[in-house]
């Protein structure tokens, strides 16, 4: 899912650069699509859910696969973005 997120913000255009902390508690600002995860999450493209055990608040799962409705939403969201 993180890579998916970096992919689609470099082919448009979109900095990831963004200075804020992650939103997602299993996304460490470590992780190698953090920047990306959390510049789409600031942009309104991505949001969190709970964990599967229903323990954790707000994950992202950001090792986990992507379907295609989420991508399809997410590059959506890009294109409204885009336009504003």
């Amino acid at each position: 899912r993180g890579e998916v997120i970096q992919t689609i913000l470099e082919v448009m255009g979109i900095p990831t650069a963004i200075k804020i902390a992650s939103p997602f508690s299993d996304v460490p600002d470590s992780h190698a699509y953090a920047k990306a995860i959390t510049t789409a999450y600031a942009f309104g493209l991505v949001s969190g859910d709970s964990a599967p055990d229903g323990k954790a608040l707000n994950v992202f799962r950001p090792n986990d696969p992507i379907n295609r409705a989420e991508v399809s939403k997410i590059i959506a969201l890009v294109k409204e973005v885009m336009r504003k």
